[in-house]
């Protein structure tokens, strides 16, 4: 419980749901704050399996925003696969792609 005065901060990569009592005839305020820009591109990339996990993926609502940035392809143009030779032509399509001069960095 969270009382007058106080707050409680949740971290990065840490889902919550808020549930008010309906016994609770009191005033309730909730505030999230969500960084924008820059984009944490690294953090989406790190943390895409736990995030597919959230209903704010799988039921789309971040899907299109998140996905990309993990996979540097728009969403659902690869098929989920365990197939390491499918992961690998996949992987080697992307490289070649991003590696305009062929030396295994990316091209800026």
């Amino acid at each position: 419980t969270v009382h007058e005065g106080e707050a409680l901060v949740f971290f990065p990569n840490l889902f919550h749901e808020t549930h008010v009592p309906e016994e609770n005839l009191e005033c309730t305020v909730a505030t999230t704050f969500q960084i924008q820009l820059p984009v944490p591109a690294r953090y989406l990339r790190a943390y895409l399996p736990t995030f597919a996990m959230s209903h704010l993926y799988y039921e789309g609502h971040c899907l299109d925003l998140w996905h990309p940035y993990a996979t540097l392809r728009p969403p659902q143009a690869v098929q989920a696969t365990t197939d390491e030779a499918a992961i690998e032509e996949e992987h080697s399509s992307l490289l070649a792609a991003i590696d305009k001069d062929a030396n295994g960095l990316i091209s800026y």
